[in-house]
């Protein structure tokens, strides 16, 4: 009984595919002398990618303007305003005023840190920054690989396991003492475990 909404949410998937794809399939074909596919899933999908790109098509810019304050060290920018009188007006009675911050909100606000390279990541990445092939950053990686300087390269993990733990240390430490990276600070190895 702890599977039945599931079941007759499947039963009802199943029923739509048979209402909308069979009999509308059939309905279009003869209505528009063609095979056309209609489907419970891909017709609206359909329908949302049409939308839009008749909402890019046909787009027409809009003119908006605000009102910016200049603080000094800071400039205060005004919400959106689509009429220029009103923002010539809002500019004008701010004109050789005094401004009064009332309040100031500050947040801290945490970011996680990208994932690891995969190999075609990496490669990616190679040729943007360096124009390497990706037979060339294969090859470089390879050979920092049997240096013991990264690991496992042919590889579409983006992890590492528990036991990688000690090697990364070994690596942020050849990066600190030998390259001069001057890594200030010891990484939480854990944010970038599988387990996470």
């Amino acid at each position: 009984s702890a599977y039945d909404c599931l079941f007759d949410a499947g039963y009802a998937r199943a029923k739509a595919d048979w209402l909308v794809g069979m009999n509308g399939s059939r309905l279009f074909s003869v209505r528009y002398g063609g095979k056309l596919n209609i489907g419970r899933v891909q017709t609206p999908t359909l329908a949302m990618i049409v939308q839009r790109d008749h909402d890019v098509e046909h787009f027409v810019k809009q003119k908006y303007f605000t009102a910016d304050l200049n603080c000094g060290d800071f400039i205060l920018s005004s919400a959106r305003i689509d009429d220029e009188a009103n923002a010539d007006t809002l500019v004008s009675a701010c004109d050789s005023k005094t401004v009064t911050i009332c309040s100031v909100k500050r947040e801290v606000k945490t970011e996680k840190a990208p994932k690891l390279y995969d190999l075609t990541t990496l490669q990616r990445e190679a040729n943007k920054a360096y124009g390497y092939t990706a037979q060339q950053t294969l090859d470089y990686t390879q050979s920092l690989y049997e240096g013991k300087l990264v690991t496992y390269p042919r590889t579409d993990s983006q992890y590492l396991s528990d036991d990688m733990a000690q090697t990364a240390f070994d690596v942020l430490w050849l990066c600190d003492n030998i390259f001069g990276f001057a890594i200030s600070h010891t990484p939480d190895i854990s944010k970038v475990n599988e387990a996470q």
